[in-house]
């Protein structure tokens, strides 16, 4: 029995890997039982929405769309705020969106042959947080439990 067993449970791209939002929901919901009152869940997965922002950006200069891996099933952002808003209290949100922007679309625009070269400036760089749009599949979700 692990109902109510831990005070912080953390996923780091897991649940993308779980084919569909059924189950992604029937984790949720079982990490939301393990979880002590006032426990925290802490939600490091990827979402489409934040992979589709980067991709149009990349269009515009006309750099390839990044797939998803044809292993996971991203979130929809806002199919699961819905889901969770009866589950879990949002106590922060992070998109990493400086990160992404820099390592997937200035990098290679800069150097096409290297788009690695720049990437502990850009590491540095994105630790400044001057994007508040989520661009780039991963975010951060800390909520607590209701």
């Amino acid at each position: 029995q692990i109902n109510n067993s831990y005070d912080t449970v953390i996923t780091k791209r897991t649940l993308i890997n779980l084919g569909n939002f059924e189950n992604q929901k029937n984790a949720i919901s079982k990490i939301r039982d393990s979880l002590q009152n006032n426990g925290h869940y802490l939600m490091l997965e990827c979402s489409k929405d934040g992979l589709d922002n980067m991709n149009s950006l990349r269009s515009i200069f006309s750099l390839d769309e990044i797939p998803m891996p044809f292993h996971n099933y991203h979130f929809v952002w806002e199919q699961l705020l819905e889901y969770i808003e009866n589950l879990f209290e949002v106590v922060e949100k992070r998109y990493f969106s400086d990160y992404f922007f820099l390592t997937r679309i200035v990098g290679p625009l800069l150097n096409n042959k290297d788009s690695n070269k720049y990437d502990d400036i850009f590491k540095e760089l994105s630790n400044l947080t001057l994007i508040n749009k989520h661009i780039g599949p991963q975010f951060l979700l800390v909520l607590r439990k209701k």
